[in-house]
């Protein structure tokens, strides 16, 4: 990833950071007076939805065995934003994991949940946006939709029972029970953090407050006149407060220690950077802060390495300089990357926790056991090979182009018994596509028909060949959403149509699989009803059916997951720091080819009856393989695909 794009990552992660991840600190004589918070009601005045039950969690198998410890004698996971995904660092083993593709949130303080927004919510309202509480696999277990939008990170206390977060607007600060009713706002409040025993302090201008009880009121503990307060975290003890004072704009933000009292003021690192973001470890004894932050306003010759670096601080230090050649007592963060001890970049502020001991579910699943350059898997994997569509055979490693009719507009898929392919190309109107089926003996046409309007996705041919199954619509038909799977026949003429689906998939008897964003339904054999099989926690994409009509596979908070045809079984396969999506099936349905978001969009097969299954990480032993093909001169290179995938053999 080049600088210029490093620092348009860290000025919009900047621009989230200051709205919500404040500080404060102060001397004895600078109490600021007490704040009044905002009527507790809820401006929405939303029916008030029943809590779900949460269903207990399964005994969970132990993790693989990860490599030996990177950062010492630091334990317990950070969580912050890389520049793939929100992720979870092992400290001990360096093993990065994505939790979630977007922001991810913030981890409760056991680690067991995380509580995130999202402005797409699942009512399709470009005028709300949902709250989510997510489980430890990024999973969403809790949704509340609000009118307007929310604002900087929010928290959960301490025992999961509210979230604070900006509301309606970025300077005010609402607590929300996890039903949705809004317990109180504090106007101006631009950052804050829980204590551990409820109380909630945060920063308003340059005072720092808390409240506690029934969060009617709150009392000032500190002013920091002139030094702009931000970046509020407060001590596992309750008991100390970190936070950042000082001038962005001439890199002298620096992290301050203080009582929750507002005494005991000193500064704990320094540098010729930025340093803010501080978070504490479990036992209280280290803060992990991060430096070189570019903020808003200041792109151009900010000095830096354009990798926001993560340093561990012990707490008892004085002015420890991060820049210097030996800043001990602060360690520098590590990480695995292919394999490889590298820096960790963050771009948002970390968060430190110490999850529960028992590992999520882990199943190794059945390793390809053969010879050869893909493990002794053989048949032809179809993609954009970049340029243009074709094929690798997968025993050998060997690369086909196919030749195509036009200018690609679309993913190729194969037919089911590997015969011909599909596509969609630019026509020369600018109002039709065209979506053409070519055989690939003899690379001739043997279909092809049009549009008007709009063609999505990726045009799927039926087992038996005789249909296409694509997004659709067409202002002709009063179609006011793009979201409509269309059957077409190889004439072009309409079989059927399924409005607000917007991922499909034949089974082998000729129904069609199909998902409107987190709902999965199944189509009769005449394609003339729907039923649904299931409702999933979160939106779904690359939805395809096993060649055996038995299982489904789909991509979900940015990793692969399966179940059963009839929608139980929800199981994850793939866990990777990177997003995993386009699924294929094998042709005999026991692994599944996934592209995980790497230097490439890497290939990786993966045993269909793994659970979470490691990809793309070297120093993790996995029964996942990479796909190999050879390059001009023979040798062995990753196979790269840049669009979907279909499996043939």
């Amino acid at each position: 990833m080049n600088q210029r794009k490093l620092c348009l990552l860290a000025l919009l992660c900047a621009l989230l950071c200051l709205s919500a991840c404040g500080g404060g600190g102060g001397g004895d004589d600078d109490t600021p007076p007490p704040d009044t918070p905002g009527d507790p009601g809820d401006p929405d005045d939303p029916d008030e939805p029943d809590e779900p039950d949460e269903p207990d969690e399964p005994d969970e198998p132990d993790e693989p065995e990860w490599p030996t410890a990177l950062n010492g004698d630091l334990s317990g996971k950070v969580y912050y934003d890389a520049p793939e995904n929100y992720v979870e660092l092992d400290l001990a083993t360096g093993i990065v994991r994505s939790i979630h593709p977007d922001n991810g949130g913030t981890p409760s303080e056991d680690g067991t949940e995380f509580v995130d927004q999202n402005l797409d919510p699942l009512s399709g309202s470009n005028s709300t946006s949902d709250l989510l509480i997510l489980d430890r696999q990024g999973v969403t277990k809790v949704r509340i939709e609000k009118a307007d939008f929310y604002y900087g990170r929010p928290k959960l206390s301490p025992d999961k029972s509210l979230i604070a977060v900006g509301w309606d607007s970025p300077n005010d600060l609402y607590l929300f029970k996890r039903n949705g009713d809004s317990l109180g706002f504090y106007e101006g409040a631009t950052s804050w953090d829980w204590g551990p025993d409820g109380k909630l302090y945060y920063i308003k201008g340059d005072n720092l407050f808390v409240s506690e009880g029934d969060y009617s009121s709150a009392n000032g503990i500190a002013s920091f006149p002139g030094e702009a307060p931000n970046f509020l975290s407060v001590s596992p003890d309750g008991t100390q407060i970190a936070l950042t004072l000082g001038d962005t704009g001439t890199l002298d933000n620096h992290v301050y220690i203080i009582n929750t009292d507002g005494n005991g003021r000193r500064q704990l690192t320094t540098s010729n950077l930025n340093e803010d973001g501080a978070t504490w470890s479990a036992d209280g004894s280290h803060v992990i802060v991060r430096q070189d932050i570019v903020y808003p306003g200041h792109i151009g010759g900010i000095p830096g390495s354009g990798c926001p670096e993560l340093w561990a601080v012990p707490v008892d230090a004085e002015m420890v300089n991060l820049s210097a050649d030996n800043p001990a007592p602060a360690t520098k963060i590590l990480q695995l990357e292919d394999g490889e001890t590298r820096n960790v970049c963050a771009f948002g502020p970390p968060e430190w926790r110490t999850p529960p001991s028992q590992a999520l579910p882990s199943v190794v699943g059945t390793a390809p056991q053969g010879d050869g350059l893909n493990a002794g898997l053989d048949g032809r994997l179809f993609m954009d090979l970049a340029p243009g569509l074709g094929y690798v055979i997968v025993d050998s490693g060997e690369e086909i182009p196919v030749p195509t009719a036009g200018d690609l507009d679309s993913s190729p898929y194969a037919s089911w018994d590997g015969t011909e392919m599909s596509y969609i190309t630019d026509s020369n109107d600018v109002d039709t596509r065209q979506i053409n089926v070519q055989a690939l003996d003899t690379d001739a046409i043997s279909a092809s028909f049009q549009a008007l309007d709009f063609f999505g996705g990726t045009p799927k041919l039926s087992p038996d060949g005789e249909m296409v199954a694509v997004e659709w619509s067409s202002y002709d038909y009063g179609d006011e959403t793009s979201q409509i799977v269309t059957v077409f026949a190889r004439s072009g003429d309409i079989l059927a149509r399924f409005p607000q689906m917007d991922a499909w998939s034949w089974l082998p008897d000729g129904r069609l699989a199909m998902a409107s964003r987190n709902e999965v339904y199944l189509s009769n054999v005449s394609l003339t009803d729907v039923t649904r099989i299931a409702t999933l926690p979160d939106d779904i994409s690359g939805l395809e059916a096993s060649p055996d009509g038995q299982a489904l596979v789909f991509a979900m908070d940015g990793h692969i997951w399966t179940m059963h045809m009839d929608g139980s079984g929800l199981r994850q396969l793939t866990i990777s720091r990177n997003s995993d999506h386009s699924p294929a099936w094998s042709p005999d349905s026991r692994y599944v080819a996934v592209i995980t978001d790497a230097h490439c969009p890497e290939v990786h097969i993966v045993p269909a009856d793994g659970e979470r299954v490691h990809i793309a990480e070297p120093a993790v032993d996995t029964s996942a393989i990479k796909m190999r093909e050879l390059n001009d001169n023979g040798d062995p290179r990753n196979v790269c695909a840049y669009s979907t995938m279909s499996w043939r053999e």
